[in-house]
C-alpha cells in the first residue's frame, strides 16, 4: 500500500513538474511579443494549436517561398535572383511573385527570405489577419498581386468561430483576435492569390456554391483541416473528374466515346498554368497486346490528338509559348484554354479498328507539370514528375 501511494505520488510531481515546465515556456514566449503580428513565427502559434501547425507544415503553403518548393525555387532563381538576398528585383520593381509566395516578407518590402518568418511562406498570420478582400484590381484598373488584394490588420487576428478572444480575457493569445466569419468562412480568404484563373466558386453569385474550403479545408472531429490539399495531391486528383466509356461496332470499326465530366466548381487542372491532363486511350488483344493507341510518342505529343489535351497554353510578350510569365497571366496571354471548364461534361470520339481487340482503356493522366519544365529542372523527381492517373474507364468484349 504504502509503495502504491509512493508511485502516485512521484507520478503526481512529474506531472506538476511538466506543467510548471510548460507553462515558463509559455510565459517566456509571451512575454516580449511582436509588436505586429505578421513578424509573428507560426511556432507560437503552434505551442497551442499542436494538431492544425502539423497539419500546416505538412501544406504546400508553408513550403511556399523559393527556399522550400523547388519548382517555384528553380524559377524564381533564374527569372529574378537569389532568395537569400536583400534588394533584388523584378523588372526594375520588387518582385511580384513573394505576394503570394512570401507574403509577411511582402508587407516588409524584404526580399532576403531565410530573415525573420519570411522563410515561413503562407503562414498563420497570413490569413488570420485578413480583415477584407478589396478585389484584384485597383482604383486604376491595374492589377494587385496577392496580399495586396487585403486589408490586413496589424492590431487583431482575424476569428472563423464568430467569438472575440483577447488577453486580457485569454492569456494564451499574445493578440487579441476578433469575429470574421464573412472572409475567413468563405472563398475570399483564398482568391487574392488564387483567382488568377477565373475561379467562379470565388465570385459574388446568388447561386449557392460550395466554398474553396469545403473541399480543401474540410472539418474532421469539428476541426477545421490546414493541411488544405489542392494540385500536389493524388486523392484530390482522384475525385474532380468522371471518366466513361461507350463503343459501338460498325463494320469493322469500334466507335468509341469517351466522356469526360468535371465535377468540381472550377477549371480541371487548375491553379497554375502549369498543371496539364491528357487523355490516354489504348486498345488491347486477347493476350494484353498493344493493339491501338491514340499517341505515338511518349512523352505524348498534343498534335497526334490536339482534342485530348486539356492545358492552358499562355504566351510570353514575345508571342512565345512559356508557361510560366514574370507577372500576372492575363486574357491576352492566353492562346488556348482546353481545360474542362466547371461541372462541364465532354465527349470525345474516336473510330478504332477492331480487328483482335478484346479491351478498351481510357485513362485520364494529370501531370504537376508540363514536359519543358521537368526537362528545363532535370533536380526535380518523385511526385513533381510522376503522373497520376486522375480517372479510368474500361470496356471489354
Amino acid at each position: 500500500m504504502q509503495f502504491t501511494h509512493f508511485t502516485q505520488f512521484k507520478t503526481s510531481l512529474l506531472r506538476i513538474c511538466v506543467l510548471g515546465i510548460l507553462l515558463l515556456c509559455h510565459c517566456l514566449t509571451y512575454a516580449n511579443p511582436p509588436l505586429d503580428p505578421h513578424q509573428l513565427s507560426t511556432a507560437v502559434c503552434g505551442a497551442c494549436h499542436q494538431d492544425v501547425f502539423a497539419q500546416w507544415q505538412s501544406s504546400m503553403h508553408a513550403q511556399s517561398t523559393a527556399l522550400s518548393d523547388p519548382v517555384h525555387g528553380g524559377i524564381y532563381k533564374e527569372v529574378v535572383g537569389s532568395p537569400t538576398e536583400e534588394g533584388v528585383q523584378l523588372n526594375g520593381t520588387y518582385p511580384v511573385c513573394l505576394n503570394c509566395h512570401a507574403p509577411n516578407a511582402a508587407l516588409a518590402g524584404k526580399t532576403k527570405l531565410d530573415n525573420a518568418n519570411y522563410h515561413e511562406g503562407v503562414s498563420c498570420v497570413t490569413c488570420h489577419t485578413i480583415r477584407q478582400f478589396n478585389g484584384i484590381f485597383d482604383e486604376k484598373e491595374q492589377v494587385l498581386f496577392g496580399i495586396q488584394t487585403y486589408s490586413l490588420s496589424n492590431t487583431h487576428l482575424q476569428s472563423p468561430s464568430g467569438r472575440y478572444f483577447a488577453p486580457e480575457l485569454d492569456a494564451t493569445h499574445p493578440f487579441p483576435m476578433e469575429p470574421n466569419q464573412t472572409v475567413l468562412r468563405t472563398s475570399q480568404v483564398c482568391v487574392g492569390c488564387h483567382s488568377q484563373f477565373h475561379i467562379p466558386a470565388s465570385e459574388p453569385s446568388e447561386q449557392p456554391s460550395p466554398t474553396c474550403q469545403s473541399c480543401h479545408m474540410p472539418k474532421i472531429n469539428e476541426s477545421t483541416y490546414h493541411a488544405i490539399a489542392g494540385g500536389h495531391s493524388e486523392v484530390m486528383i482522384k475525385r474532380a473528374v468522371i471518366v466513361t466509356l461507350t463503343t459501338e461496332t460498325v463494320s469493322d470499326t469500334l466507335k468509341t466515346q469517351v466522356n469526360l465530366q468535371n465535377i468540381l466548381p472550377h477549371h480541371f487542372p487548375d491553379g497554375s498554368p502549369l498543371r496539364n491532363a491528357y487523355l490516354k486511350l489504348t486498345a488491347y488483344g486477347k493476350t494484353g497486346e498493344l493493339l491501338w493507341r491514340n499517341f505515338q510518342s511518349f512523352p505524348p505529343v498534343a498534335s497526334d490528338d490536339p482534342q485530348a489535351f486539356l492545358q492552358l497554353v499562355v504566351l510570353n510578350d514575345n508571342g512565345e509559348v512559356q508557361p510560366i510569365l514574370p507577372r500576372q497571366v492575363t486574357t491576352k496571354d492566353v492562346q488556348t484554354d482546353t481545360r474542362l471548364r466547371p461541372y462541364e461534361k465532354r465527349s470525345l470520339s474516336y473510330n478504332i479498328p477492331s480487328a483482335g481487340v478484346t479491351m478498351i482503356r481510357a485513362e485520364l493522366i494529370y501531370n504537376l507539370l508540363p514536359q519543358i519544365v521537368i526537362d528545363k529542372f532535370t533536380e526535380l523527381t518523385g511526385d513533381l514528375t510522376n503522373p497520376v492517373v486522375a480517372g479510368i474507364a474500361e470496356v471489354r468484349f
